[in-house]
């Protein structure tokens, strides 16, 4: 593999866009927007695990494990079409336990995962703010990303899940928690902490002036959703949320307390699993038990 892979994951509206067109400064580093490597290579092991792939591969003697890490690794480095970069590979699915699995068993041993987190409220109101932007009623907004008459939908609550998982099971991989205010109000210390977090030779990097180098396809993401502003700061957004949605961000506040005081307690495991279970169905075994 010609590149290093670093994975940055969290909860959306969390200043990664930010990040990327500080991180870009280096030409060391690439960082673009959000990747499809996690479901390629969830599929990729899909497709490795049917019997019928099985008996291909064992046909020719290409069934060894250096073998076809070697295959998902070239499906990263083709996919961004670098050499002796080091990537950061943006997904809010990266923090999902099974995910973390297949870049152990295909990618590297020990992952490095930057988390981005934010307040709830201000996530969702941001999150409003741009559906209302791009046509939508509050009522609309506040349903999509909050779910809150259980549709199925998982704009935030997925990544929400993921980020719980992680505080539960701090030795899944190699993490750093990176604040969005913190970010904003401390960017330089935050950007030090990034770099030996990757093990990385540090870049003085300009905080002004900033542009986003690889922004995302305009005709298929939300008019304002990506975005970077010349000049880091936090903006004030004029949303006032509905009380069904403060009830449910201030339950899902309160079992992220009880996680951080003490992730091992058992009634807070349980209180987690309900909450992971019914955000993320197909993650549970025939036992119950969560695939950790």
């Amino acid at each position: 593999m010609s590149n290093q892979y670093i994975f940055l994951s969290g909860m959306p509206r969390t200043g990664s866009n930010l990040l990327s067109s500080i991180l870009n400064q280096n030409n060391l580093l690439h960082s673009e927007g959000i990747s499809a490597m996690c479901n390629i290579l969830w599929r990729f092991n899909l497709s490795i695990l049917e019997e019928n792939t099985q008996i291909e591969l064992s046909a020719v003697n290409k069934n060894n494990n250096e073998k076809i890490k070697k295959m998902a690794t070239s499906l990263f480095d083709s996919y961004y079409d670098k050499e002796n970069k080091i990537i950061f590979d943006k997904c809010f699915s990266w923090t999902i336990p099974e995910n973390i699995d297949l870049l152990k068993k295909y990618i590297t041993d020990k992952p490095k995962i930057i988390i981005l987190t934010r307040n709830i409220e201000d996530i969702v109101k941001s999150y409003v703010n741009v559906f209302l932007q791009n046509g939508y009623s509050q009522f609309e907004a506040e349903e999509y990303i909050l779910d809150l008459n259980n549709l199925g939908l998982d704009m935030l609550l997925r990544p929400i899940s993921g980020l719980m998982s992680c505080k539960v099971n701090k030795d899944l991989a190699d993490f750093i928690y990176i604040d969005y205010d913190d970010l904003i109000l401390n960017t330089k210390e935050n950007i030090k902490k990034i770099y030996d977090f990757c093990n990385i030779p540090y870049f003085n990097h300009e905080y002004k002036n900033l542009e986003l180098k690889y922004p995302e396809n305009s005709e298929i993401v939300f008019k304002n959703l990506i975005e970077v502003r010349p000049e880091i700061k936090k903006r004030n957004i004029d949303v006032v949320l509905s009380e069904a949605s403060l009830r449910k961000i201030k339950k899902i506040e309160n079992l992220f307390k009880k996680i951080e005081k003490d992730p091992k307690n058992k009634k807070t495991i349980e209180e987690f699993k309900k909450f992971y279970a019914s955000n993320m169905p197909n993650s549970f075994s025939d036992k119950g038990g969560l695939l950790f």
